[in-house]
């Protein structure tokens, strides 16, 4: 698709786009197949990552010497 399409993103779309990306497709073959730019795309995963991703792990532990 020449140009991207513009305006708020369905949900349905969002959850074809998780499906694609848990079937491991590349960014640009999903923003290829869906139309929606790369950058909103790279948005959308960063999203995603966030929200799946515990908040402040907290200090990494040292392990002991050897």
């Amino acid at each position: 698709m020449a140009a991207p399409r513009k305006g708020p993103v369905p949900d349905a779309d969002k959850t074809a786009i998780e499906r694609m990306l848990a079937e491991r497709l590349s960014l640009w073959a999903v923003a290829r197949i869906t139309g929606r730019s790369r950058s909103w795309l790279q948005g959308f995963v960063n999203h995603l990552y966030r929200r799946r991703t515990p908040h402040a792990p907290g200090r990494l532990k040292k392990s002991p010497a050897t």
